[in-house]
């Protein structure tokens, strides 16, 4: 038998906490906000969608879902708790249909009727254009330097670097070295799919010198960052040169 689809809103089961059943609901997709510049006395236009925020921009998703009440007799109270809890208000919520996903958005009762037998209701929401799956948090032991992959949704994320002692972090050949604090680095964007970061809490550090190596071919050190040819051994993994990254993984 197929399931009905459920909508839990602030944790709470609308069908289960209001004897409602869900008859039927529409969840469209966000529109993508398209920013094209006309050119005067040429074809086309100049498509500066992706130029002006580095990525294609959504607006609100629009969901609507209609339920009727399975005890027509209170189904006056039942519309009053329903509007109280939430009608213009904006709160997170989930659909059985999509687990694993949070949504966020703002809440309206559209429509109630109530006839002879039973009691209908609409509930509209205009949504935020993306759905949270979860938050990362990612301790890296960094001391002497740290290759981390970092899984990104469809969203592009700035994530959150925290650490007690100077740390580089490189990044799609961009390096910047961090003071100790938590900072948000706006020039380090997390893409959908993989994202390897490289980072550092011992920078300028090591036993190592190069001439150490002298035994060994160029090529054999090649694929080799400095920062790892500084180490005889990686030294060991402290909180003080711990490194902490954390951001949100959203999704369409």
């Amino acid at each position: 038998m197929r399931r009905r689809t459920r909508l839990v809103v602030a944790g709470v089961d609308l069908c289960e906490q209001f004897d409602l059943v869900m008859t039927g609901c529409t969840l469209s997709p966000p529109a993508p906000k398209v920013y094209e510049v006309d050119i005067p006395g040429g074809d086309g236009s100049i498509d500066m969608t992706e130029s002006i925020a580095g990525d294609v921009s959504y607006s609100n998703r629009s969901m609507q879902f209609d339920f009727s009440s399975v005890m027509p007799d209170s189904f006056e109270a039942v519309k009053t708790e329903v509007s109280n809890m939430l009608h213009g208000r904006r709160l997170d919520f989930s659909l059985s249909c999509d687990p694993g996903y949070t949504y966020t958005g703002r809440f309206s009762v559209d429509e109630y009727v109530s006839r002879c037998n039973y009691g209908t209701l609409r509930i509209a929401v205009s949504a935020d254009p993306y759905k949270l799956k979860g938050h990362k948090a990612v301790r890296v032991a960094a001391a002497g330097g740290a290759t981390v992959v970092l899984p990104c949704g469809r969203k592009r994320q700035s994530p959150r670097v925290s650490c007690e002692s100077e740390t580089l972090v490189c990044f799609e050949g961009q390096t910047v070295r961090v003071q100790p604090g938590s900072w948000q680095l706006r020039d380090l964007w997390l893409s959908e799919g993989d994202n390897e970061l490289y980072v550092n809490s011992w920078p300028g550090g090591g036993d190592m010198r190069l001439g150490d190596y002298y035994p060994d071919s160029l090529s054999s050190l090649g694929e080799k960052r400095l920062a790892d040819l500084a180490w005889s051994e990686r030294p060991p993994d402290t909180e003080d040169r711990a490194v902490y990254i954390d951001y949100d993984i959203k999704d369409l």
